[in-house]
């Protein structure tokens, strides 16, 4: 635990957080001090969390003999999820496999190997019993206890951890009937389960759901932006509850009773699975189920913005919903939000021991979504530490105020009042600050716009199903991009014959580290592709792939020429999931390119860096038509000089050697450099448009991004004919790459392996679920100083003709 009033006063904390809050004892802090500064704050919930914390052990209470050991013996470090799993045998197997931390994630498991045998062996693995029910289903099961009791399960048994998600269920629509919220129902009962994640490595267990509501078809429909494009539309019979399928156990089942799609018989419980948001979704969903309520287990309605328009629907619609959290204080937290919408908190907060999981929260953690899951293990800061704290008001009459901040330090200011006509006056702030000036910022969406902007952008770098989703719609929003699903196969079978020295590959990354920073690139540059590389045939025939940016075992970006298969191979394993299309040359092109010259141009920069000197600067053309909103010349200097004094060594790499190759000056640091500029009576935005040099060299020798690469072998080829020498390959974009009419333009001649027949794409796509769109591809033809003084606004990314 942290002192809660850590960043409410200038002064550090002075030790660990013993001194807990004597009313709620919810919070701790470090001194007494940090206490009292912190009280404003604090005082609006503490009564609120004194209630929560009455309610603590309550919450942790459970029947099972194994509630101890996967409590308190957890939370106090004596056991862990993992040795509680190792001591049952049940470690890493089957569905138990996503219960801990070190479980595969969800996102690269193979489904069906748990969705086709819905018994999952979950007691042969377990070596507990499910028998079946002793008798009908009471009215009501209120407790895990009953539960366990009707079903015959020993309280030893920690089958309560998969079967949570249909308890869950059972449970919403108790709340519902005794609400009168739903009408009576006995043949049909639908429902609309939303957000599921660690539920589809474990689908099976909606099973139980046969047991729960005897004689009643049960329809799901599963609807959340975790569920793959390739498993939209899926639809999973089950047949009957998760049974033990050894024959010698003493529920005496029959492994015969499990199967699923049984031909000619009617399921019992039929799922089926949607991906994307609800409010997406809904109308096609409803148009075959119109649901009798709506579920959404651990939602986190708090934590995603994208809630407010799904509740904002649930509204409309006028459909009962049901939604639960991990906590007491998070299930407040998101009443708060419904309420904002809709005025009314629908159930309102309600603890059913039917909800719970039989972990603590902090124990459940690395199993839950890593959206969730990541920033709270982690631990870096908390999300007050992005607002601003208050340093002290200015006024004529309490002297000045001095502060210390991350990028200016030994600051002061104070303000001074004017006189005037008519008793009218003004003042003067006096702003006294040590080193380098001071940048004056507006926000224009205010804080909260701001930090929504950040939630907006931080899933883009996440390497899940969300974080791709994310990229998907940042650049559908923000480039009117379309991402078309394409036509099976996503994957070519791809004759080397058929490719030449020359041909370019163009990719396009949607998920994880590299999709995230290629999403902002593509916003920027106004490119529907992220990253490049170039194919070669050697003497032998053999083809080979020329590539500035691949990572090496140091995990180094360097400029390799390496085997096509060894390429391909790595492309299919990229976690970035990337989409790979081949534009070929075209045919007169082609016959122009000198290959022994590619050749020596490749091998002579084979292994050196990564052309991060000009990266930014093959972007930036203009002084202010190259920034998209709220980005300018301004915010890119401050963003240079945090950068600096954060990683010095980064900044001289990324920039620093670029802009003195501007001013004809050698190693000046960005102050010195800013200090240069005013002296040669240039602004630092004009600075920022000078073009770069095909010749110049820096430390680690040229400097070439993985589209310059190409584009100077390109040069030495002959490709670029009588304009290589007046074109400075280093300015070019990946979108001023592909715009070039150097390609092929007959779709009759491409490979017959290149496009299956619906897809029709003007180059070959080999790799990827989505249609790669080149807007104004193979367009352009090559003229002298081309690309130096070009703009690039979304999202029409206008140019005109000869910049």
């Amino acid at each position: 635990m942290e002192c809660a009033g850590k960043g409410s006063r200038r002064t550090q904390c002075s030790g660990p957080p013993t001194r807990r809050c004597g009313r709620c004892g919810a919070v701790a802090y470090c001194s007494i001090s940090h206490q009292v500064s912190h009280w404003t704050v604090h005082k609006e919930e503490c009564e609120r969390l004194e209630q929560q914390m009455k309610c603590a052990d309550v919450l942790n209470e459970f029947p099972f003999a194994f509630s101890q050991e996967a409590t308190v013996q957890v939370c106090e470090k004596q056991e862990t999820r993992c040795s509680f799993l190792k001591k049952r045998g049940i470690h890493q197997v089957g569905l138990w496999m996503h219960e801990c931390s070190c479980g595969a994630a969800v996102d690269s498991l193979d489904h069906s190997r748990f969705v086709i045998m819905p018994t999952v062996n979950m007691i042969c693995e377990l070596k507990f019993s499910i028998l079946c029910p002793s008798s009908p289903i009471p009215k009501h099961l209120c407790s895990w206890k009953d539960y366990y009791d009707w079903r015959c399960i020993p309280l030893y048994s920690p089958v309560a951890l998969l079967l949570h998600w249909p308890l869950t269920v059972y449970h919403a629509i108790q709340l519902a009937a005794a609400r009168n919220l739903i009408p009576e129902f006995s043949n049909e009962l639908r429902i609309h389960y939303l957000g599921p994640d660690k539920e589809l490595s474990q689908l099976a267990v909606f099973g139980e759901l046969i047991a729960l509501f005897q004689g009643v078809q049960v329809h799901v429909e599963l609807v959340g932006p975790a569920i793959p494009q390739y498993r939209d539309g899926e639809k999973i019979d089950l047949y009957n509850y998760a049974h033990c399928i050894e024959t010698d156990c003493i529920c005496k089942s029959s492994s015969e009773n499990l199967s699923l799609h049984v031909s000619g018989k009617s399921s019992e419980v039929r799922l089926r699975l949607h991906s994307g948001y609800y409010h997406d979704r809904y109308r096609d969903i409803a148009k075959d189920s119109l649901p009798h309520l709506i579920i959404a287990p651990n939602a986190g309605i708090a934590a995603f913005m994208s809630w407010l328009r799904t509740i904002e629907l649930i509204k409309t619609i006028n459909i009962p919903a049901v939604f639960s959290d991990y906590c007491e204080e998070a299930c407040h937290l998101a009443a708060c939000c419904i309420s904002s919408v809709t005025s009314c908190l629908g159930l309102g907060l309600n603890f059913g021991e039917s909800l719970k999981v039989p972990f603590r929260v902090n124990d459940v953690l690395p199993a839950l979504p890593r959206q969730i899951s990541w920033p709270v293990l982690n631990n870096l800061h908390s999300a007050v530490d992005l607002l601003p704290s208050f340093v002290g008001s200015v006024s004529p009459t309490n002297g000045s105020i001095e502060w210390k901040g991350a990028c200016f330090f030994d600051n002061e200011a104070r303000l001074e009042f004017t006189g005037g006509d008519r008793g009218l006056g003004g003042g003067i702030l006096h702003l006294k600050v040590k080193q380098h000036g001071i940048s004056v910022f507006l926000m224009p969406s205010g804080m909260l716009g701001t930090l929504l902007s950040l939630v907006d952008v931080l899933p883009l770098f996440s390497n899940t199903v969300w974080g791709q989703n994310a990229n998907l719609e940042f650049l559908k929003k923000h480039m009117g991009a379309t991402f078309e699903k394409r036509s099976r196969p996503w994957r070519a079978t791809i004759n080397p014959d058929d490719v030449h020295s020359g041909d370019f590959l163009a990719l396009s990354k949607i998920r994880g580290r590299w999709g995230g920073f290629e999403t902002l690139e593509k916003w920027v540059t106004g490119a529907f592709a992220g990253h490049t590389a170039v194919c070669l045939k050697d003497e032998f025939g053999n083809l080979w792939v020329g590539e500035s940016g691949h990572e090496n075992g140091k995990g180094e970006e360097i400029i390799v020429v390496i085997p096509w298969d060894e390429w391909w191979e790595l492309s299919l394993k990229d976690e970035s999931n990337p989409q790979v299309v081949l534009l070929p040359l075209h045919p007169d092109v082609r016959a122009k390119f000198n290959s022994t010259a590619a050749w020596e141009y490749a091998r002579s920069m084979a292994g050196k860096p990564y052309g991060y000197h000009n990266m930014i600067f093959s972007w930036i053309d203009t002084i202010a038509d190259n920034y998209p909103p709220p980005l300018d010349a301004h915010l890119v200097i401050s963003v240079m000089s945090m950068w600096t004094r954060v990683q010095p060594a980064y900044a001289a790499n990324m920039w620093n050697e670029a802009l003195n190759k501007r001013l004809g000056t050698e190693d000046l640091d960005l102050y010195g450099i800013l200090a240069e500029t005013e002296r040669q009576g240039i602004t630092f935005d004009q600075l920022l448009t000078i073009p770069e040099q095909d010749d110049w060299v820096y430390s680690d020798g040229k400097s070439t991004t993985c589209v310059a690469f190409i584009l100077a072998m390109y040069k030495e080829a002959g490709i670029l004919g009588p304009y290589a020498n007046s074109i400075q390959v280093t300015e070019f974009t990946i979108r001023d790459a592909y715009m070039l009419k150097i390609f092929e333009e007959n779709i009759t001649r491409l490979p017959s392996w290149c496009n299956n027949e619906i897809d029709q794409l003007p180059f070959c796509q080999i790799l990827g679920e989505y249609k790669m769109e080149l807007p104004e591809y193979n367009t352009l033809e090559p003229y002298a100083n081309m690309n130096e003084y070009c703009p690039t606004l979304p999202p029409t990314y206008e140019r005109p003709v000869h910049c």
